[in-house]
């Protein structure tokens, strides 16, 4: 509660500061915030607040995010980037940050309800920050997906109170028919925020569309929030029919994903199938949740990474190319090299133990042909990501080097 309270004075200080010169003290202001916030999460333990229970679980979540949050101010964007980080521009990342905040510590639909729309609405605004005829289409698509999925999970929520008199998460389990379709139509809508297949249709856009430098916070800490919730809501079925709901999912979305991502060119609209892949084989992990928030870390910080690397590269050469970029700034391209290594899931790196567990999840269950998906898309993974990687270490196009100084590709050094 009391990180909540933090983040959001921070950002309605960031919000009413006028001069965009102050935007360094700001971000700085806010990393400490963020810091100060973790300490108050860890000494929280389990407590009661207005009849809700936080569990430790809820800690460790909100310790996820708020760490995600602190290495995003650190990184990117910077103030010389491309699309440059304004005071309005960390006021609505705070916000959306305390959203993702009361999904994790908080236990009930209107909580629910009220962190899932708190984390998607400054979503919509800076994912427009470029004004350009692709960004704004991108936010106009997510914004009119994300009102009818918000629309769809109001419904649902009705009709599974319907059944149940409770809004309690987690609560009496669903069985009369009814509330089953309520607690489907639920799962349905946050499918589209976790950006699951075959709810997945502005993902690939919104990645392409967006400034890269907010992309990594969007595939970061918006993906977590969502998960979160997603968890959550699981817990209203039955457990077999939770799995099969769960197989469902993670087939369709490593599929889509693993197809779709071989056939791009541009690494953002790559990265974008990527993750719809990548939560296929999040959701896996649902029934073991210390892991889950382990692998929610893990990627986001590799996503984190590799869009700040992407973002870096954008301010020099206004591509998204990085074909040579190991000989043409070499702490850019071992970065780049280490996140695209994690997200295949290879050791020692930390993608390795979240593809590893989801594997041995699969195999406890009994569910062998959703294993063969699993090992088929995680191969599929490796070739476009190691594509990338190929790109990284052969011979720049031009002879030119980036020269990106340290201090620019590390903002919080300068504060």
């Amino acid at each position: 509660m009391i990180s909540i309270a933090l983040l959001s004075i921070m950002g309605i200080a960031a919000m009413l500061t006028p001069r965009e010169q102050w935007a360094p003290v700001i971000r700085g202001l806010a990393i400490v915030t963020g810091l100060a916030g973790i300490i108050a999460v860890q000494m929280d333990g389990y407590f009661q607040v207005f009849g809700f229970r936080v569990t430790q679980l809820s800690n460790i979540w909100a310790t996820v995010i708020i760490a995600l949050l602190i290495i995003f101010l650190m990184v990117v964007p910077r103030s010389q980037a491309v699309h440059r980080l304004r005071n309005d521009h960390i006021a609505l990342l705070l916000f959306s940050t305390v959203g993702a905040l009361i999904l994790a510590r908080f236990n009930h639909f209107i909580t629910l309800f009220l962190g899932m729309e708190m984390v998607s609405i400054p979503m919509y605004v800076l994912a427009a920050q470029t004004h350009s005829r692709r960004s704004i289409e991108a936010s106009l698509k997510y914004f009119i997906l994300g009102a009818t999925a918000t629309s769809i999970m109001t419904f649902g929520a009705a009709l599974w109170y319907r059944s149940s008199l409770s809004f309690d998460i987690p609560g009496p389990v669903v069985t009369q028919p009814i509330g089953l379709i309520g607690i489907v139509l639920i799962i349905c809508a946050l499918a589209f925020k976790l950006g699951l297949a075959p709810f997945h249709f502005a993902t690939p856009d919104l990645y392409e569309g967006s400034p890269t430098s907010f992309v990594g916070y969007m595939s970061s800490i918006s993906k977590v929030a969502a998960a979160i919730a997603f968890f959550k809501v699981g817990t209203l079925f039955p457990s077999d029919s939770w799995m099969q709901i769960i197989s469902i999912f993670a087939v369709s979305s490593l599929v889509v994903g693993s197809f779709g991502a071989l056939r791009q060119q541009s690494v953002k609209r790559l990265m974008g199938y990527s993750s719809i892949s990548q939560a296929g084989f999040w959701v896996i992990l649902m029934f073991n949740s210390p892991i889950s928030a382990y692998f929610g870390f893990a990627y986001g910080l590799a996503s984190l990474l590799l869009f700040w690397v992407i973002d870096c590269v954008e301010e020099k050469t206004h591509s998204h190319t990085l074909t040579g970029l190991l000989e043409q700034d070499t702490l850019l391209g071992i970065t780049a090299i280490i996140s695209l290594i994690s997200l295949t899931g290879l050791p020692p790196f930390a993608g390795f133990f979240g593809k590893y567990n989801s594997l041995t999840v699969v195999i406890d269950n009994g569910h062998w042909r959703l294993l063969a998906v699993v090992l088929a898309a995680s191969i599929i993974g490796a070739s476009y990501y190691f594509k990338i990687i190929f790109q990284i270490m052969s011979p720049p196009e031009s002879s030119c080097k980036l020269h990106v100084p340290f201090l620019s590709k590390c903002e919080i050094i300068k504060i």
